[in-house]
């Protein structure tokens, strides 16, 4: 058996090198459609990987985030609700009195505003945080003045942090280091600059960061609170997820389902469920290039049959076996396959390194192609699938010659 498809995958190699050019030709679509591929697998395991990397860098595997139901899914269908709970700053202190002390703890708000220089009429559009900590979850850099403290906090103090792209925007002419001490407009509030924080990546838009107690009744009734809770450790994730849950009870007595409970296991599981979904769209695509590919193997090997009518006539009447005949151009079927796949291989590897700095450069993102060792068993199970599918015919088609006939037909 061995010997026999030694034998067959030597007579494959012959046969392309007898018709290189026409092989080539006719593996084609199979090097460009696994090329497309491998790029296409390379650059989504290398998105999926980022986005792993930001629900990392922003909270964590430790976290616990609440936030209110805005609608629900009816035959999958969103569906917004007409009454929606409201979270308060007043909660998240609840909560905080309630769960262990040694539990990180956090609460912000998210605002799209104007923010208006008072001595002058430049206005900025700007997403603007109001959290109890600094300018994010993760800190950020200070390039100029100082973050936000608890002081700022507890006395309500109207200050102001915000990013390079917005303190461009509002004085495009100068320094970083002069902006502390500016004094900007928002809504009914002159807030004072206390400082200027490095932006999140090259196209980070305006930011600003401001003191929660700032805030009244009513820009929580427009906008959700969102509040995060962070465990010891992974394992304590489902207690402390209850135990925030019992806390809010109290708060919202029968009615906590209108709130969402999300851990970041969670998260990793919708992101990895959008990527499969993602990688079978653009296969089901790419593989249309293939199928032309398969077609061409099953074009060279059917060739292959009419030309070598006499020697598969000499070798039945020599006592070769249908299933012998059957393995021969099997094992062609795949060599050239295989020979297309790997050449797709190189081709596809080659591209996702030209493609990964365009995408980068486009989406402004830290972004690199990923290889993985699922990437390459994806292009072998091709080649052998291709193989066997599009060899299969030829191959029962010179299995089934007359030994009489194809001798005489020579």
């Amino acid at each position: 058996m061995l010997k026999t498809l030694l034998v067959s995958v030597k007579q494959a190699i012959e046969n392309i090198r007898t018709n290189f050019f026409h092989t080539f030709l006719s593996i084609l679509g199979i090097v460009i459609g696994v090329g497309a591929l491998v790029t296409i697998l390379s650059l989504i395991d290398g998105m999926e990987q980022y986005a792993y990397d930001q629900i990392s860098s922003t909270t964590s595997l430790e976290a616990v985030m609440v936030s209110a139901k805005t609608g629900d899914r009816v035959n999958g269908i969103f569906v917004r609700r007409d009454s929606v709970a409201t979270l308060h700053y007043d909660h998240f202190r609840h909560v905080q009195q309630q769960i262990s002390p040694t539990t990180a703890s956090f609460a912000w708000l998210d605002l799209n505003r104007v923010l208006s220089v008072s001595e002058d009429t430049t206005e900025v559009g700007a997403y603007i945080r109001a959290t109890p900590v600094p300018m994010t979850i993760q800190p950020k850099k200070v390039v100029a003045g100082r973050s936000l403290s608890t002081g700022d906090v507890r006395d309500s103090t109207k200050v102001i942090v915000i990013n390079q792209t917005l303190a461009d925007k509002l004085r495009p002419d100068q320094e970083d280091s002069s902006l502390p001490g500016l004094r900007l407009r928002l809504d009914d509030f002159e807030l004072e600059v206390i400082g200027v924080v490095e932006n999140e990546g090259p196209k980070d838009p305006p930011r600003a960061a401001i003191p929660i107690t700032l805030l009244d009744q009513s820009y929580f009734e427009q906008q959700q609170l969102q509040l995060l809770f962070r465990a010891q450790n992974v394992e304590q994730v489902p207690a402390l997820r209850d135990s925030v849950r019992t806390a809010l009870q109290t708060v919202f007595p029968g009615k906590t389902d209108d709130l969402n409970f999300i851990i970041n296991e969670t998260r990793v599981d919708q992101v990895a469920q959008g990527f499969v979904l993602f990688r079978l769209i653009m296969g089901m695509i790419v593989g249309i290039s293939v199928l032309v590919g398969g077609i061409g193997v099953m074009n060279v090997l059917l060739i292959s049959v009419t030309e070598r009518t006499k020697e598969i006539g000499l070798r039945k009447a020599m006592g070769a076996k249908r299933k012998d005949i059957s393995l021969q151009f099997l094992a062609e079927s795949i060599t050239v396959s295989s020979l297309g796949s790997f050449l797709g291989l190189i081709l596809g590897i080659l591209m996702s390194l030209v493609a990964a700095p365009i995408v980068k450069m486009i989406l402004g993102i830290p972004f690199t192609a990923s290889f993985t060792v699922g990437t390459m068993l994806v292009v072998a199970l091709v080649a052998v699938l291709i193989g066997i599918i599009f060899g299969t015919y030829p191959a029962l088609r010179a299995a089934r010659l007359d030994p009489v006939d194809a001798i005489r037909r020579e």
